[in-house]
């Protein structure tokens, strides 16, 4: 076997742990991107108006639900107008909830449409900020907004129910616009690291490659002056 073939094939033995190291790290550097677990966010409509009033963002996600629940006075009947659209024009209209449905002796309602819930579902795509308004058959209305944030990450998540106060008033709309450039930025710096340590290995690898080569030579050359 010539000397070059054995530098050769000693360089290649050594070059197969640095790709099998890459290919392992490279998925550990990088981002966590899966999607939330898809979740309802409850709000309850009590008496004295709905409990979160105003949602900020990063807790209701794309692919989210958001709940209403009448839990006020039996009396009172209530209707929630949601603007999906930031129009200032109520789209989406519920019926008349109440506070709960009479049922006949075998679970069904007693009238077919009476509601005590209504539920307005987000997919993919509509992220932005909504408003919703609440009427009571009392006479007294209330405004409220809740922010649906783009689905780029997992979230540790929040309670359902929970209002995040500090977003109560004052939320200034933007949703979302960090999250997928954190992300890039994040990625192409864990790339970027990871590229240097390779070079760094490889760099490392044939320097002692080429030890081994030079003493190998001598090695030959001496035994060949004793021949």
């Amino acid at each position: 076997m010539s000397r070059e073939y054995k530098g050769v094939s000693r360089l290649g033995r050594r070059k197969k742990p640095l790709l099998v190291l890459f290919i392992i790290i490279v998925p550990i550097l990088l981002p966590n991107a899966t999607a939330h677990e898809l979740m309802d966010f409850s709000m309850m409509l009590k008496d004295d108006g709905p409990v979160p009033a105003n949602i900020g963002a990063g807790i209701i996600f794309e692919g989210d639900g958001v709940f209403f629940r009448h839990v006020a006075n039996n009396s009172t009947t209530i209707t929630v107008a949601v603007d999906n659209n930031d129009d200032g024009k109520y789209d989406i209209q519920s019926n008349n909830l109440s506070r709960e449905c009479e049922l006949d002796n075998e679970g069904n309602k007693t009238d077919p449409a009476c509601e005590v819930t209504f539920r307005v579902d987000f997919t993919i795509g509509d992220a932005g900020n909504y408003s919703f308004l609440v009427n009571s058959s009392t006479g007294e209305s209330w405004v409220g907004s809740f922010v649906i944030s783009i689905d780029t990450h997992v979230d540790p998540g929040s309670p359902i129910g929970y209002s995040n106060e500090q977003n109560d008033e004052g939320e200034d709309g933007e949703i979302g616009g960090g999250d997928d450039s954190d992300y890039l930025r994040q990625s192409i710096g864990n790339l970027l690291l990871l590229l240097g340590i390779f070079c760094i290995l490889f760099v490392v690898v044939g320097l002692v490659d080429s030890e081994e080569t030079r003493n190998d030579e001598s090695k030959l050359e001496a035994n060949q002056e004793e021949e």
